[in-house]
């Protein structure tokens, strides 16, 4: 498939924020009962937070991102959270998820904040590659049942996520990992993850997500980071310090 020509802006009239609404059902399912309604993205830029989307040759939306932002509890500092980013699946594999979180990266700074922070699901290794190899984030936490119960299949068997962040402040979005030299430091732990996790059956999801939640809890809680991820024949998580 030859590549998209791409271009990213802010969402702008109905008819865009409609279509934004639209491919949110496509990728999540219909019924998607977390789908962000037109009028809150309208309104969020206004803010300091993003509502964009990427826009192909013929003005079609391949795929969007959104986020807020506000102050950190603790730190009064303010942060970005990229609460959803999305392509439609005929446009994956052209790098526009990794050049919308860039776009969101760079209005989030010129907002004031100074981190962006966003969560996956580590059962899902597409979303760990793209978060941890490509673009470079950094594991902080490990959140169990974050979200309440979602009504898509891709959120099925549990909402345990991993909370990733870049450091606005200091240049790092995006950043391979490779470039960070994650790689030379010594691996202490394996975490195995399916490689997909789609294709498994309601128990043995279960059974799969009881287990990676003991081991990242156990692992950060002994001082592990997360220092990357391998697909192939062992795919999972890479720990160390």
């Amino acid at each position: 498939m030859p590549p998209f020509t791409v271009t990213i802006r802010d969402l702008h009239g109905a008819a865009e924020l409609d279509a934004c609404v639209a491919l949110q059902h496509a990728i999540w399912g219909p019924g998607f009962n977390e789908a962000v309604p037109a009028s809150l993205l309208a309104v969020v830029p206004r803010v300091g937070g993003v509502a964009a989307g990427a826009f192909g040759p013929e003005g079609e939306l391949l795929g969007f991102v959104f986020g807020i932002t506000g102050p950190d509890r603790a730190t009064r500092a303010l942060v970005h959270w990229s609460d959803m980013l999305g392509v439609a699946p005929a446009a994956r594999g052209q790098g526009i998820a990794a050049r919308l979180k860039a776009w969101q990266a760079d209005a989030a700074r010129r907002a004031g904040a100074t981190r962006m922070q966003w969560t996956f699901d580590p059962m899902q290794l597409r979303n760990a590659w793209l978060n941890l190899e490509s673009l470079g984030a950094r594991v902080v936490a490990y959140l169990p049942d974050f979200y309440p119960a979602s009504t898509s299949p891709l959120h099925a068997g549990g909402t345990d996520r991993l909370l990733v962040e870049w450091r606005l402040d200091a240049g790092e979005a995006p950043r391979g990992r490779d470039d960070q030299g994650d790689r030379a430091r010594r691996v202490e732990r394996r975490i195995p993850v399916p490689a997909d996790a789609s294709a498994l059956a309601p128990g043995a999801l279960r059974d799969w997500r009881r287990e990676l939640r003991t081991q990242f809890e156990d692992g950060l809680a002994s001082g592990l980071a997360v220092i990357g991820v391998e697909r192939g024949e062992e795919p999972g998580y890479l720990l160390g310090r």
